[in-house]
């Protein structure tokens, strides 16, 4: 247009002139608008791309804060109830610590009584032994000198016979008196061989009761230790109960710790969806600025077409 107007010089004040003016303004005013659209276009740009990068920083850094969180919940309740755990078996431990030394209190008594009534026993063992070996040897003393004894009295007898002016009947008489008193003795030695054979089998049920007697302080403190053996495997079950209840308070809380990830999730799902409605919104706002921007250009295009031709008129 400049090079029309030197090849052609208007006049001012003429109406070419001021149409020329006008057009000229006009021309200025699009372009103006242009210029202003564009800028405008190009902030809701840099907007749009700020507003996409603080949204995924701030998604980045929800997901990351509620991961931390939950993880935080979730170690804070296993240490709780791992404490709680600890502080329950230790507690338990030492009630058992407590009831075996009572319990080993008990059996070392036990044993203790048990071992003095051994040796109690054993004593007298040894002091019947003792008297029964003394009996025996002087039984057998006093047996070798009732022989001797018998033996006399029978020569005795039977020379005192000899030298009296006995009859008949009364020879018969004292040698069945002889005989019976000779039975008699038999009889006694019958029967202190009983004394001894009863003596011998008291000994051995005296041994046999002392054998029962520690087999029965055994088979007590067997009996004790299988009580104790029940309490304990007791205690492990109930500490298996115990621990199943745990792992199922914390399924139950890791199922609601799944669900509050989840809702927080569909809260971020929700998010990006406003986001990305948003972020359509503001695409459409920016391609409507990019229609009118062209529409102004084109405007801008006819507008300087029209001012040759208006100077060449």
């Amino acid at each position: 247009s400049s090079g029309i107007n030197a090849e052609w010089p208007l006049r001012p004040g003429t109406k070419l002139s001021n149409k020329h003016n006008d057009l000229v303004k006009e021309q200025l005013a699009l372009v103006h608008s242009v210029e202003v659209a564009q800028h405008q276009r190009e902030t809701f740009e840099r907007e749009y791309d700020n507003g996409v990068k603080d949204l995924a920083l701030v998604k980045e850094r929800e997901s990351a804060l509620i991961g931390d969180k939950a993880t935080f919940d979730l170690q804070l309740k296993h240490a709780q109830s791992e404490y709680k755990t600890q502080y329950e078996l230790q507690a338990r431990r030492a009630r058992d610590k407590d009831k075996e030394l009572r319990t080993l209190q008990i059996a070392e008594k036990h044993l203790k009584i048990g071992e003095d009534q051994m040796n109690l026993e054993k004593q007298r063992h040894e002091n019947y032994k003792d008297e029964l070996d003394s009996f025996n040897r002087e039984s057998d003393k006093l047996q070798d000198k009732r022989k001797e004894l018998n033996h006399e009295v029978d020569n005795l007898k039977r020379t005192l016979v000899k030298q009296l002016n006995l009859t008949t009947a009364e020879r018969k008489r004292i040698e069945s008196s002889l005989s019976d008193e000779r039975q008699l003795v038999l009889d006694l030695v019958e029967f202190r061989a009983a004394l001894q054979e009863i003596t011998r089998i008291t000994s051995l049920k005296t041994i046999e009761r002392d054998n029962k007697a520690r087999e029965y302080l055994k088979a007590e403190m067997r009996f004790h230790k299988a009580r104790e053996d029940m309490k304990a495997k007791q205690h492990a079950i109930e500490d298996a109960a115990k621990k199943t209840a745990e792992m199922q308070t914390r399924l139950r809380e890791f199922a609601k710790m799944y669900n509050v990830i989840k809702n927080e999730r569909n809260k971020c799902v929700n998010l990006i969806q406003t986001s990305t409605q948003r972020a359509g919104e503001m695409r459409e706002k920016i391609k409507i600025l990019h229609n009118e921007i062209e529409i102004l250009q084109q405007s801008a295009n006819n507008k300087k077409e029209k001012v040759p031709t208006a100077t060449l008129r």
